[in-house]
């Protein structure tokens, strides 16, 4: 499977009617599926996902021409960021990569008069409250969901438009006047931070194995991937480590090569990935290792009213708000033992497979 989504490509039979079913439930899983249609491979599961993904693919699409044209209008820059970053200045096959919305980052100080220009010509905004790092989310018309960002989690510090700039990181988008992407260490450091360090504790918030897809799309492999390393560590090295970034590159350069890695740290990185998105276990030991902020703990013990309905769905009756904030402590304090159970369950495992691995050097 990973031969196909990452490697020489070509066209490719459907699976084997005894394992079909099965291979295609670990795609989707996997979130390859869309992926492994574009490039080639049959099977009705394969094709209904790339029409999915194609189908947001031009919604999204539609939506930053939108947004391009009303940011002109106020004189805004705007970058686009990753599914949108990749998209628009080609990178992706036709219907290869799922996306859930557009990100866009703007200069600061124009990010809210682009949502308050936007939310004029029907625009609607999520009542969850946005991050330090985005405003609150904007609905289309249409129903597509667009982030506005005020800086770039992990990169350069959390940069922003103006940082970017400042460094020549941008490079303009000849489809779309005003419009600009990331160049490719800067995509690159984005995706390994918003995969590995802002949700790589919390896997179901990001899709993991997209990461590897976006690294071969942008380019980061071989040659090229040994050129953009360096960079990358500069712009990444408040979120992820060189080691994090060789072990990203080496695992692509395999994995496009038709190959799995050789290096430990490259097999460490496909084995925590696929993990994340197959195994429950993992993924409640995961969250027993996040950091916890005195923002984010207070986010957590007092989420808003939407943040309510969206966490406790069966509570929306009258007074359910209420007694789902009195039971929320009870519920967190319920959920970190598990995942803290979890947590030591993989610590020992982890610790078991090291001495087998020692033992096995000693003895080799």
């Amino acid at each position: 499977m990973l031969r196909r989504a990452f490697g020489p490509a070509g066209e490719s039979p459907a699976p084997a009617p005894a394992i079909a079913e099965a291979v295609g439930a670990l795609a989707t899983a996997l979130d390859l599926a869309p992926r492994l249609a574009a490039r080639g491979t049959a099977g009705l599961p394969f094709a209904r996902a790339r029409r999915r993904a194609l189908a947001q693919s031009l919604r999204l699409t539609e939506l930053a021409h939108d947004v391009a044209s009303v940011a002109r209008g106020l004189g805004t820059p705007v970058a686009f960021l990753k599914f949108g970053a990749l998209e628009l200045s080609g990178r992706l096959l036709p219907g290869s990569r799922n996306a859930g919305d557009l990100d866009v980052l703007v200069p600061v100080h124009q990010a809210e008069p682009l949502a308050e220009a936007l939310a004029a010509r029907g625009f609607s905004r999520s009542p969850i409250p946005g991050w330090k790092h985005q405003l609150p989310a904007l609905h289309s018309p249409t129903g597509a969901t667009l982030e506005i960002h005020l800086c770039v989690p992990g990169v350069f510090a959390d940069a922003s438009f103006e940082d970017l700039s400042a460094l020549g990181a941008l490079e303009a988008l000849e489809s779309i006047p005003g419009g600009f992407v990331p160049n490719p260490s800067t995509l690159v450091a984005h995706a390994l931070a918003h995969a590995l360090e802002q949700h790589g504790h919390h896997p179901a918030a990001h899709a993991a194995m997209r990461l590897l897809g976006d690294l071969a799309d942008i380019g980061f492999h071989g040659a090229e991937g040994e050129r953009l390393a360096g960079e990358v560590e500069a712009l990444a090295g408040s979120s992820v480590s060189p080691g994090e970034v060789r072990a990203a590159l080496d695992l692509t350069t395999a994995l496009v090569a038709g190959e799995l890695p050789d290096s430990r740290s490259a097999q460490a990185l496909l084995s925590h990935l696929v993990a994340s998105h197959v195994s429950p276990e993992y993924a409640r030991a995961l969250k027993s290792r996040a950091k916890l902020t005195l923002a984010g703990l207070s986010r957590a013990l007092f989420p808003s009213r939407a943040e309510i309905d969206v966490l406790y769905p069966k509570l929306r009756f009258p007074g359910g708000a209420v007694l789902a904030r009195a039971l929320r402590p009870f519920d967190l304090a319920t959920r970190l033992a598990g995942s803290l159970r979890a947590g030591e369950r993989l610590r020992r495992s982890e610790m078991q497979l090291n001495g087998l691995s020692s033992a096995s050097r000693a003895h080799g």
